[in-house]
């Protein structure tokens, strides 16, 4: 068995001894010398499970998104931008979730746990937003029945992205310990 280094907690290098013993003297070691891994923790956010979340985060924006398309494609209203926006927001959180995941790079990690923690509390002020929406919301009696289907569908994907980026808060938080 090589001996081992943890640096931070995160990282753990395997420095094989018989490759330092093959080196001539004065060679310099190189990156293929020494393997290096990351520990439990971080592994674990990065074994596919922020991946398939991510992956969901983007499925719901873009579902969200048709949605509200649908919804308010006539009325022009500062509701209606703002759930557009925060589709947008789901789907950006989403993919950098997904780059998280790809890269061993903690800034990337940060930057996904902000966003996803972001992405949280506007899925629960939007959830409140369609709520006030739906309630006061006077329709034509044809397209009644219509608009409050896809209302309820917005706010099905509102519980779920509130869900989803919970998850992905938690798996996220176990990289930074």
């Amino acid at each position: 068995m090589a001996p081992t280094y943890t640096a931070d907690d995160r990282t753990i290098i395997t420095i094989p001894l018989g490759k330092l013993k093959d080196l001539q003297r004065g060679e310099k070691y190189t990156s293929e010398t020494f393997s290096s891994t990351f520990s439990d923790s971080y592994e674990l956010s990065l074994n596919g499970q922020l991946k398939a979340l991510g992956a969901v985060q983007i499925l719901i924006g873009i579902v969200h998104l048709a949605c509200c398309i649908l919804l308010y494609q006539h009325a022009h209203t500062i509701g209606s931008v703002m759930l557009t926006l925060l589709s947008i927001v789901f789907i950006i959180s989403g993919l950098l979730t997904v780059a998280a995941a790809s890269t061993p790079d903690m800034c990337f990690m940060t930057l996904s746990f902000l966003l996803n923690v972001m992405s949280s509390l506007w899925a629960a002020v939007a959830f409140c937003l369609i709520i006030t929406f739906a309630a006061n919301s006077s329709n034509p009696p044809p397209l009644e029945k219509t608009i409050k289907g896809i209302e309820a569908l917005i706010i099905i994907f509102n519980v779920l992205e509130l869900v989803v980026s919970g998850l992905t808060l938690h798996f996220e938080s176990k990289a930074f310990r």
